[in-house]
Formats: C-alpha cells, structure tokens, sequence
C-alpha cells in the first residue's frame, strides 16, 4: 500500500498536540522541582453560628497555622490574609471540643492549624445589677468618705461567671485629693478579677470628701 503524504492540515495539529503535551511535561516537572517550603502564621480566631443570647467561652483570639507549599506563594501570604474558624452553629449551653477550620487563600498552598481541634464551653448570657464598693489607698488629711457616681451598674457575661461576683470594686488613690475617674472591676470570692464579665460602665467618678479644716 503506498504511503500517503500527511497534508498541511494534519501537520498543524501534531504540531498542536506536540505543543500541548510539551507545555504540560514542563509544567509538572516545574512543579516537581520548585522549592516548597513551610511558614507558621499565627491568625485570628473566630466562631460562627453563635446563637443569641449565649455566651462562648475559653476561645483564644488567635491560633497557629502552618502553611506548605511552593516558597514563592509562601512569601507572599499575609497573616492579615488567614482566618481560622470553628463553628458552634445548634449548640446549646455545655461543653464541647470544635474542629479549627482554614480557609484555603491559595490553591497551590495547604493550610492546617497546628492545634486542629480545641476545647470551648458555652453558656447562657446573664444580665444583673451590682451596687459599686469604692476601696482606698494612699493617705490625705481630713479624708472623710470617697462616693461612686454612678452607684450602681450593670453585670453582663456567662450565668457560671456573673454568680461567682462577690464585688465590683473601684480603687481610689485618696492621696491625690481630689474626684477622679476610676476603672471598675468585677472581682470573685479570691480577689481574682473576673475578665468575662462585662461591667457598664467601665469607669465610675469617684467624688473625694474631706471633712472642713477646724483652724
């Protein structure tokens, strides 16, 4: 049988696919030889789902997250690029262990929290009314009485933490002898402040009264 010459158009499309198949070898063998590397990132934490009027605790504001993949796609991440999640969507008050969630921001790179699933309880969310106790320290002659306005506040926060307010104190230093603006805290039983109680106000005027000089 004789051998039939291959016409114009045959010789472009092997050329075509001769291409085709050349630019996909050099891509996988450049991705086969360029550097990877890995970088840890220490992103912002947070959850989603939370359902109104409860309260999530023990969450970190941030976690670890290590990302693997080509050096040059490395360098150009961002920490403000990540985010790291978990979801407590349904939950109900109690305690539950989460799984850590990363979006990926680059496809060739492969993002893992180190710590990939943590530890959270949720609770109700309690409001209450607390009289304010004003405490001093320092010395002033003729000090007399030292008065909070306002008196009283309002308590917000887990129902577990608010039950466990002895007081809300505001420390004066009465050495200063005059009214000044002062931070409250929400402190337990022990002294301890409580930091997942929202005081409102957060800061009180602490009027200074001296008795009147006997000249």
């Amino acid at each position: 049988m004789p051998f039939k010459p291959i016409g114009r158009a045959e010789k472009g499309l092997l050329a075509i696919i001769s291409f085709a198949l050349s630019l996909m070898l050099w891509l996988q063998v450049n991705a086969q030889t360029q550097p990877t590397r890995q970088r840890e990132f220490l992103v912002r934490l947070e959850a989603k789902g939370l359902q109104p009027g409860l309260f999530l605790s023990d969450l970190p504001e941030g976690v670890s997250v290590v990302a693997d993949g080509p050096e040059t796609e490395i360098d150009d991440i961002e920490p403000s690029d990540l985010i790291a999640v978990v979801d407590v969507s349904n939950k109900q008050p109690g305690s539950y262990t989460v799984k850590v969630m990363v979006p990926a921001v680059v496809d060739k790179v492969m993002l893992r929290p180190k710590r990939p699933v943590l530890k959270v309880s949720i609770d109700k969310v309690a409001t209450t009314i607390r009289t304010v106790s004003v405490e001093t320290q320092g010395m002033l002659d003729g000090f007399k009485n030292a008065v909070a306005e306002p008196a009283v506040i309002t308590l917000t926060g887990p129902a577990g933490e608010i039950g466990k307010v002895s007081r809300v104190r505001a420390l004066v230093d009465v050495s200063r002898g005059m009214s000044q603006t002062v931070d409250l805290e929400a402190l337990g039983a022990d002294g301890v402040p409580l930091p997942r109680v929202e005081v409102s106000p957060r800061v009180v005027l602490v009027r200074i009264e001296v008795a009147p000089s006997s000249l």
